[in-house]
């Protein structure tokens, strides 16, 4: 109920292959509930190798044709900052934030 009164819906989950089933199987379940254009995929702690990440989007294209996937990739900053108490002001990790922050805007600039 709550998921279909949003503008768009980012469903985040981890690069691994548990982490991608689950995500594939929230987003099935999700699009009952939500119009599909409607949710945005975000992979979490993908490899920075671009291979992998190709692999990734790939596999949840053909899994879930249509959905915009937008891969964050792992961070070495991201995690000595959270244990510094601090946020980190540039590398991959917010570069592909910013990523993630334009596809829902446009998704929600469809309407």
């Amino acid at each position: 109920a709550v998921a279909s009164r949003r503008s768009a819906l980012g469903l985040i989950g981890a690069a691994d292959p548990v982490g991608l089933t689950r995500l594939m199987g929230s987003a099935e379940l999700l699009t009952d509930a939500i119009e599909i254009h409607r949710l945005v995929l975000v992979v979490n702690k993908a490899p920075s190798r671009p291979y992998y990440q190709a692999e990734v989007k790939a596999e949840l294209a053909k899994a879930l044709p249509g959905l915009p996937v937008v891969v964050l990739p792992f961070d070495r900053r991201l995690t000595e900052s959270s244990w510094e108490g601090s946020i980190p002001d540039r590398g991959p990790f917010i570069r592909a934030v910013r990523g993630v922050a334009r596809v829902i805007t446009e998704t929600v600039d469809d309407d």
